[in-house]
């Protein structure tokens, strides 16, 4: 289960929203896609939709970055897509410090489904730290659907391409820069997901992982073969213990 909303909300949403199914092809964007700053500096990014032809009921953004080479700040600031059409719930930076971080909206009513083509998600303030020589950093949206999304008022994924974004430092002279990193995907799959007591990791049943909750807290240590139980119902991000892997979302029900 991919959505940051709570289910009970949506739920409800969908069910007096009169909605009718629409889909289209989209684009995620980030302004300006290449980039050169200062070390030591601060510097933002927007980032953006356009192609949409779908009412849209929450979208998600997540990106990999070298957290080596720029660092993003506590928070994000909401664009206008959605929340110019009523009251959204926005949360972002959902995580940030594990080489990537992500953003999520979604829309709660007070006005008209948005089916605007094009509009800003949001805006993100980073600080670029100051290394030797001219480095770089690719800024790349995750490909995975459980990680960027934009749904249509039914929950269906709007198809979606991805144009990625480059930022380069230019710091103290005379040392050769670094290339743009990369970071190591955790693969395994919880199930059931969602799930109602606990979720189960088959072939790592034994195995310790590290669960997070949207705040970037760590709640608690479980093996493979009880994770999340005795936790509330809410949103978790669950990590391979002692592993520097972009954590994995799951959600608990009830």
């Amino acid at each position: 289960m991919k959505r940051l909303t709570i289910l009970a909300v949506a739920l409800t949403i969908l069910a007096g929203g009169g909605a009718t199914q629409a889909f289209g092809a989209a684009l995620f964007s980030m302004s300006p896609d290449t980039q050169t700053v200062a070390g030591d500096s601060v510097f933002s990014r927007y980032f953006l939709v356009s192609g949409n032809t779908s009412p849209i009921f929450d979208w998600q953004v997540s990106l990999f970055y070298d957290t080596t080479l720029v660092s993003p700040t506590a928070t994000a600031t909401e664009g206008s897509f959605l929340k110019k059409h009523g009251i959204t719930y926005f949360v972002g930076p959902v995580w940030a410090g594990w080489n990537d971080l992500a953003f999520t909206c979604t829309f709660l009513g007070g006005g008209q489904w948005s089916q605007d083509t094009a509009g800003t998600l949001a805006t993100i303030t980073f600080t670029a730290k100051n290394k030797p020589g001219t480095n770089s950093t690719a800024m790349t949206f995750d490909r995975s659907d459980d990680d960027n999304f934009l749904d249509d008022t039914t929950l269906s994924d709007v198809p979606l391409g991805f144009k990625d974004g480059l930022v380069t430092v230019t710091g103290a002279t005379g040392v050769e820069g670094n290339s743009p990193v990369t970071v190591q995907k955790l693969e395994v799959r919880p199930t059931p997901n969602p799930f109602a007591s606990f979720a189960t990791i088959p072939g790592y049943e034994a195995q310790r992982f590290a669960l997070y909750d949207l705040s970037g807290r760590l709640v608690g240590i479980y093996r493979g073969d009880r994770i999340g139980e005795g936790l509330p119902a809410g949103v978790y991000f669950l990590r391979e213990f002692g592993r520097d892997s972009k954590p994995l979302r799951i959600v608990k029900v009830r």
